[in-house]
């Protein structure tokens, strides 16, 4: 019984492991570290306060073409996820459909 529970510690350590190396890869991708999506994450957060929402949208798309996704929680922080990169057609588009759909 005690080496089925280690069997499984260890099959759930690896797993553990091996998504903190995809988000690690994905970071080395995006030739960002955590502080500077934190930064970029702090002054999106100052223009939405300031409802300059071309410049929020900016900063967003920027961290999409890095493969930084952000996802905005009511009455919270915007919390960040590695994301496949977004490429520019893929920015464009999603910039295209924001302004013609009203808010």
């Amino acid at each position: 019984m005690q080496e089925k529970q280690r069997m499984s510690m260890l099959v759930s350590l690896l797993e553990v492991e091996k998504a903190v190396r995809e988000v690690l890869d994905l970071l080395a991708k995006a030739k960002m570290g955590e502080e500077e999506i934190l930064q970029k994450i702090e002054e999106r957060r100052i223009a939405r306060k300031n409802k300059d929402f071309d410049r929020s949208d900016e900063i967003r798309n920027t961290l999409a073409l890095a493969g930084i996704s952000l996802m905005d929680i009511p009455g919270k922080n915007s919390v960040w996820r590695p994301c496949i990169p977004q490429s520019q057609s893929d920015s464009a588009k999603v910039d295209a459909t924001q302004q013609s759909t009203p808010p």
